[in-house]
C-alpha cells in the first residue's frame, strides 16, 4: 500500500465548518478549518476519481480549488474535470481553479531541465504553475526567495477566499525523488 496525501485546506476566518463534497457523508457536521486528511490508498483504487470528483463538486458549486497534479497531468485532469461537468476554461479564467503541475517533473527523474540558469523552480503555466523540480534542495531555496516576497497565487490559506481546498494526489513522488524511499 502506498502513502498518498490529501491535502485539504479550508483557510477560513472563524471555526465554521465547511461542507465538503464526498466527505459530506463521513464527516455530516462539515470539517473544520486547517483540516488535513491522509488518505492512504492501493496505487490501483479509484483515489484518483474520488479527487477528481471532490474537486469538481466544489467548483461546480462556486468554490475554489487549488489542485496538485502529481499522478498525471494537469491536462488529464482538466479532462476529468470537464467530464464530471466543470467549466474548465471559465473556472481558471474567474480564479476559482489554480492548478500545479508537479507530474511534469516525474517524466524527468525529478528534475526539468532546459530552463536557464537560476531559472525559478515554478514555471508560470496556463491556469497555475508547473514545478521544474522536485528535489527538496531546489524547492526548499525557491520557497525561501518566494517568502521574501509575499503570498504568492497558490497559497491558499495567505490568498483565496475563505473556504477554498486544495487537494494533492500525492507525495510518494517528491520521497521518490529524494532517496526516501521506504
Amino acid at each position: 500500500m502506498s502513502s498518498i496525501t490529501l491535502r485539504l485546506r479550508i483557510p477560513l476566518p472563524s471555526d465554521k465548518p465547511v461542507s465538503v463534497p464526498i466527505l459530506t457523508e463521513l464527516v455530516p457536521d462539515g470539517i473544520k478549518p486547517g483540516t488535513l486528511f491522509i488518505v492512504e490508498f492501493d496505487p490501483a483504487s479509484q483515489w484518483l476519481a474520488v479527487a477528481a470528483t471532490i474537486a469538481a463538486s466544489y467548483l461546480r458549486g462556486g468554490g475554489c480549488v487549488g489542485y496538485v497534479a502529481q499522478l498525471r497531468s494537469p491536462e488529464t485532469v482538466k479532462e476529468s474535470l470537464l467530464a464530471l461537468g466543470v467549466d474548465v476554461s471559465a473556472a481558471i479564467r474567474e480564479g476559482r481553479l489554480f492548478m500545479n503541475d508537479w507530474y511534469s517533473a516525474t517524466l524527468a527523474a525529478g528534475r526539468l531541465e532546459g530552463g536557464a540558469a537560476g531559472a525559478p523552480v515554478f514555471e508560470p503555466i496556463e491556469g497555475g504553475v508547473r514545478v521544474r523540480s522536485l528535489k527538496v534542495a531546489d524547492l526548499s531555496l525557491e520557497w525561501l526567495k518566494l517568502s521574501k516576497q509575499g503570498p504568492q497565487a497558490w497559497d491558499i490559506v495567505e490568498t483565496w477566499p475563505a473556504g477554498a481546498i486544495n487537494i494533492g494526489e500525492s507525495m510518494s513522488q517528491t520521497l521518490r525523488f529524494n532517496e526516501e524511499k521506504p
